[in-house]
């Protein structure tokens, strides 16, 4: 009888033990799967930055751009000014 008990509390152990190991694995694959996540959305982030670090530059680019085609046709205009006030000038000597 002392037997019978000592191995059904050894089973009990055992089976107590193999569950906790178990719920223990579970935990670990849960942890690892919320970190490869995370890793995941950190990836994202790197190329959120990055296309928003392309996107501050090509404003700057297109910035820098209008600014001196607008000093170019500010010029042209100021020269085609002259030139028609010549001409009217001209024209009215004539």
């Amino acid at each position: 009888m002392n037997i019978r008990i000592a191995y059904s509390v050894a089973r009990a152990l055992v089976i107590r033990e193999t569950h906790e190991s178990i719920e223990s694995e579970q935990a670990l694959n849960m942890i690892d799967l919320a970190t490869r996540a995370i890793e995941k959305q950190l990836e994202h982030l790197d190329q959120i930055r990055t296309w928003a670090e392309t996107v501050k530059n090509n404003g700057e680019k297109m910035a820098d751009r209008a600014g001196r085609m607008r000093a170019d046709l500010a010029r042209e205009v100021e020269a085609l000014d002259r030139q028609v006030s010549g001409l009217k000038t001209s024209g009215a000597h004539a």
